[in-house]
């Protein structure tokens, strides 16, 4: 069994990054664009956690109204390469995608010629989120900096609604399910405490 070779691998490889050092909060409000196949459009977030040697690891929350209005909630880790006024850094996100759209009714209409009518009712649930990118972080003070980044994002979203056919003879019902994948990139700037 080789689990528990892994596991203190994995022990043994976080005491050596993280076992000395110090650990201290960090925040970073970012504000962006966010460019994909359905428009352009941007977005702004806010995260923060503890560092440590070069490591960023915490949470956010933002809010992306990219075709559909989602609220991102995630896990974000961040690793600064060098200690100087500039530094290089890698960015990695998951979470989920909180929707923000308002379902709509099933407005019922009556015509002369086709009798009732229901229009579809649009229900919209949660879905993913992941992100991976680059930046770079400027310290314009010493508690004070920016950050630079460009990133590949993806959301997905489900709309789910019931179909009313007219077969000629009666209305025949049926729930359609549709699951859109966003891809999209992103450019923001960023104030880092």
């Amino acid at each position: 069994m080789k689990k528990p070779g892994i596991v203190l691998i994995i022990l043994i490889v976080s005491s050596s990054v993280f076992g000395q050092s110090q650990w201290k909060p960090w925040v970073v409000a970012e504000g962006g664009t966010l460019w994909g196949g359905y428009e352009f459009t941007g977005d702004v977030r806010l995260q923060g956690g503890m560092k440590t040697n070069g490591w960023l690891i915490g949470a956010g929350a933002a809010y992306d109204p990219y075709r559909y209005r989602t609220m991102p909630i995630y896990v974000q880790g961040r690793k600064m390469f060098t200690q100087g006024s500039i530094k290089p850094f890698i960015l990695a996100s998951i979470g989920a995608s909180l929707e923000m759209e308002k379902d709509q009714e099933q407005p019922v209409e009556t015509t002369p010629i086709w009798g009732r009518w229901i229009a579809p009712a649009y229900q919209y649930s949660n879905g993913m989120y992941a992100e991976g990118g680059l930046g770079l972080a400027f310290r314009a003070k010493k508690r004070i900096g920016f950050n630079l980044s460009l990133s590949y994002t993806y959301k997905s979203l489900e709309e789910t609604y019931n179909d009313n056919t007219w077969t000629g003879v009666a209305n025949e019902s049926s729930t359609v399910k549709n699951k859109y994948m966003m891809n999209r990139l992103a450019f923001r700037l960023g104030l880092q405490f």
